[in-house]
């Protein structure tokens, strides 16, 4: 049966539990789109949850090319039954995602999709029948993503409402209040059946309990056609959990990652890499890329703000095929996908965790009952584990600490265990471990650590079991020592009437990470003569285009003769620059780019696409690669290189490194090549700042917190910082 919705359902409808003490149950219309939302809530969350009933189109609806107006969020997209509005941790009032709609995009909580259409006929050349699960079918052209689909037919979703009470799950009529429920659970299905032996049932089931800090919501796919399927599923996150309702460099954000699997690599393919990564907002510019298969090293994402110690997680407890991560001015998302096989008559099955909390500034992994962290820090000769254990509810008794540390062999037994202490959501449990000195003088161990309720020996709140770094000093951290120091970033655009510059996306990037790094930042044009460039202040040059006028680059010489610092970043055409002696590059032998291996957006392509870049291996004692996870620890995923010969006396800091995919495997092009220039430097790195083709695939880590290190060390070495 549909659910059916008035607006006379608005009103209150309450468990009429006494807060703290329960969860409640209440209908709201959050969007003010005429269909009620309903809301969870128990003394940690709040959980605002959309019902899958279709709204009217509203006015402002986008209208496309071919006149077709888009739905309020009913669209041929997002599976809006059951769709998350918003989730708010209740003790400090921290709203995690944005809800916006502009006109043409829907910025609400936490949509989900399933991205490949499953193709049933060919109707004709090229054109064929679709099946998607939890929308309906639709005809569509070529792969059938989801901006090809015509004709969409949606099928109706159901919601069945049900709480917990004394150990039992009850199903309730929706609007029936219920007194001391210790749970409540939203169950939505959608079923699709098609005249072309295709056929699916989509089923979730979303509970809040009592006490519990966590949203847990379990998913299913059955197949109930005559045919095999497969698809990718995933969930975006439109964050927004900093200042304002939106993120800021307060916000932090972690995938865990791990070394792709090299012959011959120095790392353990079992090396986790969760630094907090600084979520960046800047415009044109933004990120925009895969994590591929072989690089996740769990399947889970966690952000959090380090102004209070907002912490998140979303988890999925089956292996992920890929992550995808895009950024805007004014949220970022961080999207864990799934590619799902289905035999006929078969199903497969996943849970999703959003678990929140206070008291973190990063996660190293979840379990059923919370989350654990951990900071190393120097102890006199050695090194100590800080943990922190945040539970998922309040605890009282013991928690114990048991396991192991391991490196080569050696291995030291852990043991220690300390009452709780009141832990709970907005108050971490905490303890110290101490590394052996042995141990504490190598990059990384093996650390194997339960965290267990001491007086239930089969309860396994939290654990790891995995290779970890041992850094002291956050790898991620931009560095800000320019100290106003004056920098002009030249491009190839064109003057406004005032004379100024708006920056293209080269531009953007550059001038976002030099202001980082505490640089002063102009902007000018390579199509000019440079006369308005103020020289005289000037530390540093950065030119990022292709082409650049002989006056201008007569003025660079002058420049980096007198002291100034040069960098040419990106495809140059060399002819520019051959009557100068300015670059330490004798000449550009060619260009090298993956637009041959573009894959398409969000399929199971992006599972193995660092096979087929390029990366950046070189001197980590350089001061521009210090502190970087360089080829094979860390993908950089270069879609773009020019092919270079380096000057006589020029030095080569840093090569690009051909993945394994392509016909060059494992050849190396010099990437960073550096220089003197009267008493001035210059150096030439051969590929865009967005790392080229396909364009804006530019991460190296999560949200390019290693991609901005380095161009921000590179500057401060330019200048001697």
């Amino acid at each position: 049966m549909r659910m059916q919705m008035c607006l006379a359902a608005l009103c209150v409808a309450a468990c009429g539990l006494a807060q703290g003490q329960g969860v409640t149950r209440q209908y709201r219309d959050l969007d003010g789109d005429g269909v009620p939302e309903v809301v969870m809530e128990n003394e940690f969350l709040k959980v605002s949850v959309m019902t899958g009933v279709a709204a009217d189109p509203i006015p402002e609806a986008k209208t496309l090319a071919d006149g077709r107006k888009v739905p309020y969020k009913y669209g041929n997209r997002f599976n809006w039954g059951g769709w998350v509005y918003n989730i708010t941790f209740k003790p400090t009032n921290r709203d995690w995602f944005i809800n916006r709609f502009d006109g043409g995009e829907v910025w609400h909580g936490i949509p989900e999709e399933f991205e490949e259409a499953i193709l049933m006929k060919e109707l004709e050349p090229g054109v064929y029948a679709t099946m998607i699960p939890g929308i309906g079918t639709a005809v569509g052209t070529g792969r059938c993503f989801r901006w090809s689909l015509r004709d969409v037919k949606h099928t109706p979703w159901t919601m069945d409402e049900f709480c917990l009470l004394n150990g039992e799950w009850k199903h309730v009529k929706q609007g029936e209040s219920v007194e001391n429920a210790a749970g409540w659970r939203l169950t939505f299905t959608n079923k699709i059946d098609t005249e072309y032996g295709y056929g699916c049932e989509y089923k979730k089931e979303m509970t809040l309990l009592a006490g519990d800090s966590a949203l847990r919501t379990y998913r299913i796919l059955r197949n109930t056609g005559e045919k095999d399927f497969h698809t990718t599923w995933f969930t975006h996150g439109f964050w927004g959990h900093g200042k304002e309702g939106h993120y800021d460099r307060d916000s932090w954000s972690i995938v865990p990652l791990r070394p792709p699997q090299v012959v011959g690599s120095a790392y353990p393919n079992t090396l986790r890499d969760t630094e907090p990564g600084y979520a960046r907002a800047f415009s044109p510019g933004y990120y925009w890329g895969p994590i591929s298969q072989e690089e996740v090293g769990g399947s889970w994402h966690a952000c959090g703000n380090r102004a209070n110690g907002d912490v998140c997680l979303s988890g999925v407890n089956r292996p992920l095929a890929f992550f995808r991560i895009w950024t805007h001015d004014l949220t970022y998302s961080f999207e864990p996908f799934l590619a799902l096989d289905v035999k006929a008559g078969g199903f497969v099955d996943w849970t999703t965790y959003r678990m929140t909390g206070n008291g973190l500034t990063g996660m190293k992994n979840f379990g059923k009952g919370g989350l654990i962290d951990w900071k190393v820090v120097k102890d006199g000769d050695t090194k100590a584990l800080q943990i922190q254990f945040l539970p998922m509810g309040k605890l009282d008794g013991a928690l114990r600490l048991e396991g192991q540390l391991e490196h080569l062999g050696a291995k030291s037994k852990v043991e220690y265990e300390a009452d709780a202490d009141g832990a709970s959501p907005v108050k971490p449990w905490t303890a110290t471990v101490k590394i052996p000195l042995g141990m504490s003088r190598e990059p990384f161990i093996t650390i194997r650590l339960k965290v267990k309720e001491a007086k239930d020996e089969g309860a396994d709140l939290a654990a790891v079991d995995a290779t970890y770094r041992l850094d002291t000093e956050s790898r991620t951290a931009w560095i800000g020592g320019a100290n106003g120091a004056a920098v002009t970033v030249f491009g190839d655009v064109n003057r406004n009437d005032d004379g100024s510059c708006n920056p293209n996306f080269q531009m953007a990037f550059w001038k976002a990470y030099l202001e980082d790094a505490g640089f002063k930042v102009s902007l000018d044009t390579t199509q000019g003569d440079g006369a308005q460039a103020a020289w005289k202040e000037m530390k540093l040059a950065v030119v990022t285009s292709r082409k650049i006028t002989m006056p201008l680059l007569r003025k660079l010489e002058a420049f980096a003769k007198d002291g100034g610092a040069v960098v040419v970043n990106g495809m140059i055409d060399f002819r520019q620059f051959e009557m100068s002696d300015l670059l330490p590059i004798e000449n550009v032998t060619g260009e090298l780019s993956t637009h041959a291996f573009s894959p398409r957006d969000g399929t199971r392509e992006f599972m193995r696409i660092n096979e087929f870049r390029y990366h950046l291996d070189g001197d980590k004692s350089h001061a521009a690669l210090k502190g970087l996870p360089l080829y094979p620890e860390s993908c950089q995923g270069i879609g773009a290189i020019q092919r270079v010969i380096p000057k006589a006396d020029a030095t080569v800091v840093a090569n690009f490194v051909a993945g394994r995919g392509l016909a060059d495997a494992g050849t190396e092009y010099p990437a960073l090549v550096v220089g003197k220039y009267g008493k001035g430097k210059v150096a030439y790195f051969g590929a865009p700042i967005t790392w080229g083709a396909p364009a804006a695939c530019s991460m190296w880590g999560r949200l390019g917190e290693y991609h901005e290190k380095f161009f921000n060390q590179l500057a401060l070495w330019m200048i001697g910082e």
